[in-house]
């Protein structure tokens, strides 16, 4: 098995031969979503998964391509508005979104392991609904309804709600269509040939258009910072340019209404939504070259987005149609599907490992990989071999090594050809808990078992055995002894918790009778681990400093009686089997008793 080091194969398909057909531009639709009203979206800047608002919030995996919904403003009015960041936290880095509210408040949904969570964090940007929002990664900038009938923008730390020096701002008009943050101003759309920009000085800018009687759609820009902008009206293309406010028109009248644009800027492809269709063009140093060709009766799409896709590079195209609240997904990789696998493995035995199926299909004819690791990029490969288009191929993986317990990915990779489609599911892992390392102590009438600590993350809870009658761990294959005395009864449940240690005392034993102790560890899902090291110790009476001097000050020779499950003074310790040197009680004529 090996590490498939993505970067750099990329880096040599970008700059040999096969550059063409690794980055293609997508020309059919291979997926479709129904999601809840959609009004607005917003890429995550890991590009791990994308978010869709409307009536509630439906984020897509585009790993696994699963869409999960959580509801936001449930008591806050209408949401609108979403944008995607990042935060840290404890010094792990995860997806957020925030979302917009009626009343003008922000809620923010966090993205770990894939799963959206809504969190009880709100902030407040103002008393009237929210129509927009935006982020550079340190900020947010929220679009409001004023109270003067005038939209007002308002800048803030998403920490602590602390409000920007200068804001908020009252743009000139309170229509919003669509927005873009860049270069430390935000652009706002606010439909037909209006457009806005807002300074870092806060100040709010009309920026009078060439294009009377448009009605721009959407504002996309480029990495090289030129801004587009999609004309519905005219079915035009226009560039903006941020230095002069000047307008280009640069593709004339490609039907008769554009609503979106995409940029696939490493494949050389742009993407435009235009009547029901969508027309890719090539495009390369912020040019639009010539129609290269039509994906016909895709719909009428809202917004568009390229996708990275995580299986090499290859982007995908995702389209949104607010009409009929589809959410669909365009490529010319193959589509690959996971049709079965498990939703846990345990961890076998050495004769018999445990094995994980998987079940996939593809759309293309091509070769395919299953992989193992949360990213692509430092996967490990697991199998491989060929698909044909429509098949059905079971691929069969061992789980060994480099698997961890909990939570891993599978990986299915599929290369056409021309390009590289995925699937992916999440497969649990429950391996029984290691042996656990022990030490016996002994003390009046009584014992004392130490549990070392150990990190296994679903450790929860102990069964400590105590025999007086000698036993080793290969009698009990699983299970244990049973005592059951006057005062006493064994094995004793112990709560565990991952990286902390446990002891217990037994207690009350018979001085001088030898006892045999070990312990197992049990997980969350019930599963006991290998029993420990059995030890053996004998409770007796211990002595303080002074006596063992032949003192008669110092503490008292005598040793009080101890309560069931309370530890004692232990002078004596037994460790892996090992009986530590103990002195004996000297009788008053001298003689050791």
């Amino acid at each position: 098995m090996y590490a498939l080091p993505w970067v750099l194969l990329l880096a040599l398909l970008r700059e040999g031969p096969l550059c063409a057909t690794a980055l293609a531009a997508p020309d059919r639709v291979v997926a479709t979503w129904t999601v809840a009203s959609p009004t607005e979206w917003a890429l995550a800047q890991s590009g791990e998964s994308i978010a869709i608002l409307g009536d509630a919030f439906t984020l897509l995996d585009t790993g696994t391509w699963d869409t999960t919904s959580v509801a936001v403003c449930s008591a806050a009015g209408s949401p609108r508005g979403v944008t995607a960041g990042i935060r840290s936290v404890d010094d792990v880095s995860i997806d957020v979104y925030w979302i917009g509210c009626g009343d003008g408040t922000v809620e923010r949904v966090d993205v770990a392991g894939g799963s959206p969570t809504l969190s009880a964090d709100v902030l407040t940007a103002g008393t009237t609904a929210v129509t927009a929002i935006d982020t550079d990664g340190t900020y947010l900038y929220v679009v409001m309804a004023g109270d003067s009938g005038l939209a007002e923008l308002t800048g803030m730390s998403p920490d602590d709600e602390r409000v920007l020096s200068g804001y908020p701002t009252t743009l000139s008009t309170d229509r919003l269509v669509d927005t873009l943050l860049f270069d430390g101003s935000l652009y706002v759309l606010h439909g037909g040939d209006d457009l806005s920009r807002i300074t870092t000085s806060n100040a709010a800018v009309y920026l009078t258009t060439q294009a009377t009687g448009a009605d721009y759609q959407t504002a996309t820009r480029s990495d090289a910072g030129q801004i587009y902008l999609t004309d519905k009206t005219g079915g035009d293309l226009w560039l903006f340019d941020t230095g002069s406010n000047a307008y280009t028109l640069l593709v004339n009248d490609i039907g008769d209404e554009t609503t979106a644009l995409a940029l696939d800027e490493p494949g050389g492809w742009a993407a435009v939504s235009v009547d029901s269709d969508l027309s890719i063009y090539d495009y390369s140093g912020g040019s639009f070259g010539s129609e290269a060709e039509r994906v016909y009766d895709t719909g009428s799409f809202g917004r568009l987005a390229t996708i990275t896709d995580p299986a090499g590079g290859v982007s995908s195209l995702l389209a949104m149609s607010e009409a009929d609240s589809l959410l669909s997904v365009l490529t010319e990789g193959p589509w690959v599907e996971i049709t079965s696998a498990p939703a846990s493995a345990g961890s076998g035995s050495a004769d018999v490992p445990a094995e994980a199926s998987v079940s996939f299909t593809s759309d293309l004819d091509g070769d395919w990989t299953l992989w193992l690791g949360d990213a692509l990029a430092d996967a490990t490969e697991l199998d491989s071999g060929s698909i044909d288009a429509g098949d059905t191929v079971t691929a069969t993986a061992t789980v060994g090594e480099a698997w961890i317990e909990g939570r891993n990915r599978l990986w299915v990779t599929v290369d056409g050809g021309n390009a590289i489609g995925h699937d992916a599911t999440d497969v649990t892992v429950d391996t029984p808990p290691p042996q656990m390392v022990t030490s016996v102590g002994f003390g009046e009438s009584s014992i004392h078992v130490q549990i070392a600590a150990d990190d296994t993350e679903d450790l929860d809870h102990y069964l400590i055995y105590l025999s007086d009658a000698v036993f080793s761990a290969g009698d009990w294959v699983t299970g244990g002894p049973t005592l059951a005395i006057e005062g006493l009864t064994a094995p004793v449940e112990l709560g565990a918790t991952p990286g902390s240690g446990g002891s217990y005392t037994f207690y009350p034993l018979e001085n001088g009778t030898t006892y045999w102790a070990a312990v197992r560890a049990f997980d969350a899902g019930g599963l006991e681990g290998p029993m420990s090291d059995v030890l053996s110790a004998t409770p007796r009476y211990t002595y303080s400093a002074s006596e063992l001097r032949g003192d008669d000050g110092g503490f008292s020779c005598s040793a009080a009686a101890m309560p069931a499950g309370r530890a004692a003074l232990v002078l004596g310790l037994v460790v892996s089997g090992a009986v530590a040197l103990v002195c004996r009680r000297r009788r008053a004529d001298g003689f050791p008793g």
